[in-house]
Order: structure tokens, then sequence, then C-alpha cells
């Protein structure tokens, strides 16, 4: 099967300060890997997620803070062969944020017991 890429769920994007944010209810593919990327506008909170529906192990896989204060995270989890419709919500508790752009996508076709591969590539040492 070959790996497909989908958005699930309409992206969210509100510049109300709170310290959490959700997106509105969806139905994931099953065994779909959902991928979840949040910026958060005046946080440097940790940052997690959670859904209801699903009770998805979500795992924070990278965040990178701006020179403004604003922080982008990305956020993962794997679905499993019977998913329910769900809400994913983002939580910046700690450091309420000023406003947040939340975009979901959802992976098929991926090797599910190792979803994330990653490589070191570095280059060769130059002889000039």
């Amino acid at each position: 099967m070959a790996v497909a890429i989908s958005v699930p769920s309409a992206a969210t994007f509100t510049t109300t300060d709170a310290f959490s944010y959700a997106f509105t209810s969806y139905t994931p593919t099953a065994n779909s890997l959902q991928v979840l990327i949040a910026f958060a506008s005046a946080t440097t909170a940790a940052g997690t997620c959670t859904d209801s529906g699903n009770s998805l192990t979500w795992t924070r896989r990278a965040s990178a803070a701006s020179g403004t204060g604003s922080t982008i995270y990305v956020f993962t989890a794997q679905e499993g062969g019977s998913p329910a419709a769900s809400i994913v919500t983002f939580d910046c508790t700690g450091d309420q944020a000023s406003g947040c752009g939340l975009h979901m996508f959802e992976v098929t076709g991926h090797d599910q017991s190792t979803p994330l591969k990653q490589a070191i590539v570095t280059a060769a040492a130059s002889s000039t």
C-alpha cells in the first residue's frame, strides 16, 4: 500500500486568549497516523495534546520557539483499527497563548510498528 497523506479535519485558527484549543469532532481513518501541528502565539509552554473519543497516546515529536515568544509544536498518535468520533485538543497550560493555529494530517499506508524514522545526513568533508 502506498503512503498517503490527507487532511481529516479543517484547520482551526483563532486569536482568542486561552490555555487550550480544540478541533471540531471528526472520525480518523482506521490504522492511520495522526499528525497535529500547532502554532501558539505568545507562549513557550511545554504543550500537550489529548483527545476525547479514542484515548490515543499523543507524543510531542518536536517544538521550537520563535524569536517573538510563540511556539510551533508537532504531535503524533497512532490510531487503532476501530476509531471513534474524537475531539483533539492542544493544551498550553502554564503559559496562556494569545491565539493558535491547528492543522491535522492523517497518514495511511505507513509502517505502523515504526511510523517515524529518522536519519542523520552529514555532508562529505571537502577536499579543497
